[in-house]
């Protein structure tokens, strides 16, 4: 049921197993499924858990004697070690994974499977190398592996991103066009390839990477004109690059097929100083908890004020009241129309530091206002 893809169905049932009534076996039998399934189903955790049991059990060695007994028993032995180099690899493979990657520990089971005759023991240890900090090691490994391996082009692939680290960019970008080559031209290899040379940027608008990436995304638009993530980060990239403009004209045009964009674009809009477009798009987003408090935003750098306080019912309705930023937002809007006392009930409950600070300063104007007898 597990290799045909019927998970679900699988997992139901080995839970009326309980693998402490059966052989050491048929324990670490029942713990590698349950870790596949786990691995399977996204939860690497699990599968981790799961994976430790099944090495926690023990083994047994194989009778010195001889005889077909003695052969049947050394098979078996055979077999379980195999068994056991595997279930390392899945191992490392998960440990990886976690939301905190235990590249120590993926490296130790790596090493104790002795799985070098397979391509996943090469990239999940120079995957491991890098999350440990030592992306020279890493690529290290991706060329050795690469030599045994000459037709897998997932070392070209790993060895573009660990380049992009190393800032080695024009070699990155010569191997991602070997990788387009081996692999034919494809949108996750300009993606790929542009998303390492953006991360290399690390958002300088004036980046020689930021422009290579928006180079080679503008060339795989040119291949895939219809490819609805490329020009999402083509419109990201330009958005680094200062030109937000351009970007909101991407994701307007991207939200006719994929109407999640409407939202990038009503702030891409906004980022480029048109409101009116901005407000525009934003009536098109479909996430009515997004949609308001993007709404909120655009009308208040607009300074339409009184329009801020006609979403007040649909803000409370929507439970955005509770949100810190929305309600020193609404105050804003209050203080502003002469909602004086209104401004101060929703100054009230913020506790948020990142806007105590405005709401002090917003509740020290009021005050001012107050003493000097009003400020409109």
């Amino acid at each position: 049921m597990a290799r045909d893809g019927h998970l679900d169905r699988a997992a139901i049932a080995l839970a009326d197993v309980d693998p402490a009534t059966l052989e050491p076996a048929g324990q670490r039998q029942v713990y590698r499924l349950l870790g596949l399934i786990a691995w399977e189903q996204g939860d690497a955790a699990r599968a981790v858990e799961q994976y430790r049991a099944a090495l926690a059990v023990p083994t047994s060695a194989p009778s010195a004697r001889s005889g077909a007994k003695a052969e049947a028993e050394r098979l078996l032995a055979e077999e379980e070690a195999r068994q056991a180099a595997l279930t390392r690899l899945h191992l490392a493979q998960a440990l990886l994974a976690l939301p905190e990657p235990a590249a120590d520990e993926a490296l130790a089971a790596l090493a104790a499977s002795g799985l070098r005759e397979r391509a996943g023991w090469w990239l999940l240890g120079a995957r491991a190398q890098e999350l440990r900090g030592q992306p020279g090691v890493a690529f290290e490994l991706l060329v050795e592996g690469a030599a045994l391996f000459p037709d897998d082009p997932a070392f070209l692939k790993a060895q573009v991103f660990v380049l992009i680290e190393l800032q080695l960019y024009a070699e990155a970008v010569a191997r991602g066009a070997l990788w387009m080559e081996r692999e034919g031209a494809r949108p996750e290899a300009f993606l790929t390839i542009a998303e390492g040379l953006r991360r290399g940027a690390s958002g300088d608008p004036a980046s020689l990477q930021l422009l290579r990436a928006q180079e080679i995304l503008e060339l795989g638009r040119l291949h895939f004109p219809q490819s609805s993530e490329l020009r999402r980060l083509h419109a990201r990239v330009l958005l680094e690059r200062g030109q937000p403009l351009s970007a909101a004209m991407l994701l307007h045009e991207a939200s006719y097929t994929v109407p999640d964009r409407a939202l990038e674009a009503a702030e891409a809009y906004r980022r480029a100083g048109r409101l009116d477009r901005a407000l525009l798009m934003n009536g098109q987003v479909a996430d009515s908890a997004e949609k308001t408090r993007q709404r909120m935003g655009i009308l208040l750098e607009m300074g339409a004020f009184e329009r801020v306080l006609a979403l007040g019912a649909r803000l409370g309705r929507l439970g955005l009241l509770r949100e810190d930023r929305i309600a020193y937002g609404l105050a804003y809007a209050q203080a502003r129309t002469g909602e004086h006392e209104a401004a101060e009930r929703s100054l009230a409950g913020i506790q948020d530091p990142a806007v105590f600070e405005a709401a002090s300063a917003l509740r020290l104007w009021l005050a001012r206002c107050e003493a000097d007898g009003g400020c409109l």
